[in-house]
């Protein structure tokens, strides 16, 4: 587990050879995570402290420790000095940190999905908001973003990393792929919101013809989406129930997702989502689904018969 100390830390000196890593992320500690990796002995209670290189130059700021026991295992994580620099800057500017927003959500594109897009590498756009700096400029869900101020992208988290180290206003060019074809948008990035800052029953019959062979989906009434916490805004099909020897469950999809899309078409509700995927070839079908406050694209592979 990630072991996480108290902010009064001391200097750890680093040898050449030390940093194992840069660019960690993905570790869940933090909303942005761009970390080093160091093999320096880093314990609790180091947290603060600052990660020297055989100079004595500070190069990050020690943050956590990958142990099982919560002594030192000889893998710790420590914040960049730039983005420390950054942040600092801004403090004793303003006072506050304002973070740079694009207002989409950003998915990693598997081997599945790359199958269903075209391609296999770039940032897939699971959902843009609504009103956001991404929708004024004309980004779509589903678009697949190949370069950042002509910069090739490789995977999702750089432009989440990237996008927020910059002030609101910064206008970012963005290449994109979208249904076989190339295009660009040029956004004005906004401010992200304050709270971003800190880290059944009306069911539909389940159609055993076309694909998501097993679902069980229904509409959202007002009970469901008062019981479940959707969003107010949300439209779709809520999925009631998933055969666990499905294909669709090996896929990942659970009861209380609600669908919106099939292969890229909109849901609005039940009887539209069992007619689609009754009209649907497959075997395979893209999903884009709403889990927990989260949009995602899921394939589902149905066997073949």
């Amino acid at each position: 587990m990630l072991a996480i100390g108290d902010p009064f830390g001391i200097g750890l000196t680093v040898t050449n050879g030390i940093v194992s890593a840069l660019g960690r992320n993905n570790l869940q500690i933090e909303a942005f995570e761009d970390f080093i990796q160091t093999d320096a002995p880093i314990n609790q209670g180091n947290s603060g402290g600052a990660l020297l290189d055989s100079m004595g130059r500070v190069v990050g700021i020690n943050t956590a420790i990958l142990s099982p026991s919560g002594g030192s295992n000889g893998v710790g994580f420590a914040i960049p000095i730039n983005l420390v620099r950054s942040i600092a800057q801004q403090l004793i500017n303003t006072g506050r940190v304002a973070r740079g927003f694009l207002g989409v959500q950003l998915q990693e594109i598997t081997p599945e999905l790359a199958a269903q897009f075209g391609t296999n590498s770039g940032a897939l756009l699971a959902n843009v908001q609504a009103g956001t700096p991404a929708d004024k400029a004309g980004m779509k869900n589903g678009d697949i973003i190949t370069k950042m101020n002509g910069k090739v992208v490789i995977d999702f988290r750089q432009i989440r990393l990237a996008v927020a180290q910059m002030p609101p206003g910064t206008s970012v060019t963005f290449d994109y792929f979208r249904d076989n074809k190339a295009g660009n948008a040029t956004v004005k990035l906004g401010e992200r919101p304050t709270q971003d800052l800190a880290g059944g029953e009306n069911a539909a019959n389940p159609s055993n013809e076309g694909v998501l062979n097993g679902v069980t989906v229904g509409d959202i009434t007002a009970e469901i989406r008062e019981q479940l916490q959707f969003p107010a805004e949300l439209k779709g099909a809520v999925i009631t129930d998933v055969d666990p020897d499905s294909a669709s469950a090996n896929a990942g999809l659970a009861k209380g997702d609600v669908v919106l899309d099939l292969n890229r078409k909109p849901v609005h509700d039940a009887d539209e989502a069992v007619k689609l995927s009754s009209q649907l070839a497959g075997p395979k079908v893209l999903l884009r689904v709403w889990r927990q406050g989260a949009f995602q694209f899921i394939v589902v592979d149905e066997p073949k018969k």
